[in-house]
């Protein structure tokens, strides 16, 4: 499940679970293993990096807010599974 639209209730720990990817998705409950930034949520920095397959991509430009996820999808246009991504672990890249 992609994260929700605009103007609904969002976690920043189910965020960071969709970004993570793989078996994980948003609706699976919160990521709380370490820390979650929302500065690096929007610069994808969790997780495989940025799916440019999915709607809902933040502009990557602070202030960061958390209906830049709106209906992101770490697993869009992907049948596999596993997303395709640029920029994973530590920057973004359009």
């Amino acid at each position: 499940m992609p994260v929700p639209d605009i103007g609904l209730e969002k976690s920043l720990g189910k965020i960071r679970k969709e970004l993570q990817g793989g078996l994980t998705d948003y609706d699976d409950g919160p990521y709380t293993s370490d820390p979650t930034s929302l500065e690096k949520a929007n610069t994808y920095q969790y997780g495989p990096g940025l799916n440019v397959n999915s709607g809902g991509q933040s502009d990557l430009v602070a202030p960061h807010g958390m209906d830049e996820q709106s209906n992101y999808n770490q697993d869009a246009g992907n049948t596999g599974g596993g997303g395709t991504s640029t920029g994973g672990g530590g920057s973004a890249s359009n």
